[in-house]
């Protein structure tokens, strides 16, 4: 089951996100495309409102998990490779540090 849990987003370090293992190329393009569509959502909200950390970091997750849940490559990958919502956070704090540039969560 996925949750957004800023805590658990917050403490991957950029070695868990530069480190993982690469289970299927069609996930990882998958999960690349939702945050980079959830970056420029981001990016147009922080546009109208002034955000906290934590706030930023659960509009992109709220705004990943909703996409990545039905996803018909995610389901199957996760249940092919027994992934969890602990491997979709690192590939969502690569995404997070690639299309932000913040490296300081």
């Amino acid at each position: 089951m996925l949750s957004v849990n800023i805590s658990k987003f917050n403490a991957i370090s950029l070695e868990s996100a530069l480190n993982y293992t690469l289970y299927s190329q069609k996930l990882e393009k998958t999960v690349a495309a939702i945050a980079r569509y959830a970056i420029k959502c981001l990016n147009e909200k922080i546009k109208k409102e002034n955000m906290s950390e934590d706030k930023v970091v659960e509009f992109y997750l709220a705004k990943c998990l909703l996409s990545i849940s039905a996803n018909p490559i995610w389901i199957q990958s996760s249940n092919k490779y027994k992934l969890d919502e602990d491997y979709l956070y690192i590939m969502l704090k690569k995404y997070f540090y690639q299309y932000t540039n913040n490296f300081c969560l």
